[in-house]
C-alpha cells in the first residue's frame, strides 16, 4: 500500500498536510491538526505520522507532535523530524493484516492524541 493511500485519505477528510522523506519512510506532517476527542478536543496541533516504505508489512510507530503543543504524554522520545518535534512512542494494535489500512492508522493516532 503506497503512501499515496494516506494522502488520499487525508485529502478526503480535508486535512492539510505536507510530505517529507525520512530515510525510507514518508512523514505526513499535518499542521494545525484538530484533535477530535478527549482532553485536547478541538485543539489544533502540529502532528505527523511516519509511514514506513513497506507498509502495511511494517506499521507506523507512534505519533510525532511539535514540542510544547501538548503536555503530559508518557514515553516521549526525540523525533527524526528534528529538534522541534517529539515522538510519542506508541505501538499500533492490529487485529489482523487486513486491518492495516490508512483509516485504522489514523483512528489509532486520534486515540493517542486524545490522551
Amino acid at each position: 500500500m503506497p503512501p499515496s493511500d494516506f494522502a488520499d485519505l487525508l485529502r478526503k477528510r480535508g486535512v492539510p498536510f505536507q510530505t517529507q522523506p525520512v530515510d525510507n519512510d514518508t512523514a505526513f506532517v499535518m499542521p494545525g491538526y484538530v484533535v477530535p476527542d478527549g482532553r485536547y478536543a478541538g485543539a489544533a496541533v502540529d502532528a505527523a505520522v511516519l509511514i514506513p516504505g513497506d507498509f502495511p508489512c511494517t506499521p507506523p510507530y507512534g505519533v510525532h507532535v511539535r514540542k510544547g503543543a501538548m503536555q503530559g504524554a508518557a514515553n516521549v522520545n526525540p523525533s527524526p523530524l528534528g529538534p522541534d518535534w517529539e515522538l510519542w512512542s506508541r505501538q499500533m494494535e492490529w487485529a489482523d493484516p487486513a486491518s492495516r489500512t490508512p483509516e485504522s492508522c489514523m483512528a489509532q493516532v486520534n486515540r493517542w492524541l486524545e490522551a
